[in-house]
């Protein structure tokens, strides 16, 4: 009854926490490209999805499977189509995948084990800042994350218990994930890899296991014309050179550091300092306990949910290697990852031997989050995508305004949101020293004509830039100008000059006559 009630707690707690964040968070480039294909009709949305026309230009096109759009589209058909709706939609989708982690947890420790292993686990994964800041994204990151949660209970099941209801259970949460994206297909694979070798190792029988991945593999196939579709809009990505093996290393130590931790953990040393040493604490505890233990013992099940994860990141290495621009290694296309990690650490408070020191380990890992979580919702724009919406804002009118852009900056993220925020009635144009003006349109960047930002009475000159999360949180307590100089606005001088400080950020100069 406890356990329940304190796990009810988290999650209360998570949608809160999603929902206020979510409430400040700006919309960006992809988000204008869901927001856009879920607005179509099912067939026409389809056939969007597979490449065969483009009925919105305007907006970048998606290389996505059509599930999260399907699930989205019923969600507007109900609630509206709406940033916040779909925001929720989001938080709603993610929450659906707290239960999976209750029951694995519980599987795991037991009736008596579970007591703080099951806690812990909602915790670590609902109460991190990542977790508050992807609910709330209008993309399909919080229903894979949520399918892969429940992909991870089904492998938990398949490892701990008898029948073939596991292996059934498995292959459907595999394939959900599989159609809500891409990366589905590599946790699929890699989760019937790992249990066909821990059923090998623990000598029992792997021909269901053979046949659930193959069936699997099978059902995966309707992917294909998603996939096609896809290579055609990331065509020449594929071409780019891999990294170098030191950079390939950096990259993978990032994207561990950033599946257990946010930028946020980067706003203080010791906060960072604090949760990492509660992650490596514990997982140490969890590998000592699995080594040592025997083939029956539940704590070897900490071996096999971390199997997984360490295949991922050696396939994901040798993608890396492969493939250059496509950034396999983004966090949000690898959150799989996270649920099977999470109860790999939760292992040790679920032994009496251990449990002490886990405590304390696990302490200060949700300790860490809970300072990170506040330091976010305190400085909530901060952490949002970018200055697209910032910018539309200050349109009083697209028929007598113009957004003039700094060609050599990331134009693209103030652009995109500013194209669909004002249906396209704005005009934009890209600015560069010593060439001619180019404006903005769906079909191309054709040159601008002679004088045509002068007959605007208001003119907004925006520059943008990445910032890191070091520099995010080197600049909380004050943003200033986010180390973006403003853009030269000629004569007269700008009305004023004003800065938003972000992941992508701006400097925006206003000039009105």
């Amino acid at each position: 009854m406890t356990r329940g009630l304190t796990s009810a707690g988290i999650l209360a707690l998570f949608v809160a926490a999603a929902i206020a964040f979510a409430r400040v968070q700006s919309i960006w480039i992809d988000e204008t490209t869901q927001l856009s294909g879920l607005a179509l009709p099912p067939g026409q949305q389809l056939s969007w999805l597979l490449g065969r026309d483009n009925p919105i230009p305007g907006v970048p096109p998606d290389r996505m499977p059509p599930l999260s759009y399907w699930l989205g589209s019923l969600w507007a058909g109900l609630f509206g189509l709406g940033e916040s709706s779909m925001r929720l939609f989001g938080i709603t989708m993610l929450a659906a995948g707290a239960p999976a982690i209750y029951l694995a947890g519980r599987m795991l420790g037991g009736a008596r084990g579970g007591a703080l292993a099951v806690p812990f686990a909602l915790a670590a994964i609902y109460l991190a800042p990542g977790t508050l800041v992807l609910a709330g994204e209008i993309r399909a990151y919080p229903l894979f994350l949520a399918f892969g949660a429940w992909a991870v209970w089904a492998y938990v099941g398949a490892l701990t218990r008898p029948g073939t209801g596991w292996l059934v259970a498995l292959a459907l949460f595999s394939l959900l994930a599989a159609y809500t994206h891409f990366f589905g297909v590599v946790m699929a694979a890699l989760l019937w890899l790992s249990l066909l070798i821990a059923r090998w190792l623990q000598g029992e029988a792997i021909l269901p296991v053979l046949v659930g991945g193959v069936v699997t593999a099978l059902l995966c196939l309707g992917l294909a014309p998603f996939v096609l579709a896809a290579m055609q809009v990331g065509e020449g990505s594929a071409d780019a050179a891999g990294p170098g093996l030191a950079d390939l290393i950096r990259d993978l130590a990032r994207l561990a550091f950033r599946l257990q931790l946010h930028g946020v953990h980067l706003s203080h040393p010791l906060l960072a300092g604090t949760a990492l040493l509660g992650v490596a604490g514990l997982l140490v505890l969890s590998l000592a306990a699995g080594f040592r233990s025997r083939s029956d013992d539940p704590a070897r099940v900490g071996l096999f949910l971390l199997l997984p994860a360490v295949l991922a990141f050696v396939m994901l290495g040798l993608l890396k290697l492969t493939v250059g621009s496509f950034d396999v290694l983004a966090p949000q296309y690898n959150s799989w990852i996270i649920p099977l990690v999470v109860l790999a650490l939760s292992i040790p408070l679920t032994l009496p031997g251990m449990r002490p020191i886990a405590v304390a380990f696990a302490a200060l890992l949700i300790g860490a989050n809970l300072v990170a979580d506040w330091t976010l919702l305190r400085n909530a724009v901060a952490y949002t995508h970018g200055p697209g919406e910032w910018v539309a804002e200050a349109i009083g009118s697209p028929e007598d305004t113009v957004v003039i852009h700094d060609a050599s900056s990331n134009w693209g993220t103030s652009y995109f949101p500013v194209y669909y925020l004002t249906g396209g009635k704005a005009t934009q144009i890209l600015r560069q020293e010593g060439q001619p003006d180019r404006q903005i349109l769906v079909d191309g960047i054709p040159e601008a004509e002679p004088g045509l930002a002068e007959r605007f009475p208001t003119r907004l000159f925006v520059r943008s830039r990445s910032l890191t999360s070091s520099e995010i949180g080197a600049r909380l307590d004050e943003p200033g100008d986010c180390g973006i100089p403003p853009m030269e606005t000629g004569e007269p001088a700008p009305d004023s000059t004003v800065s938003r400080c972000a992941y992508e950020s701006a400097t925006m100069s206003i000039q009105r006559r």
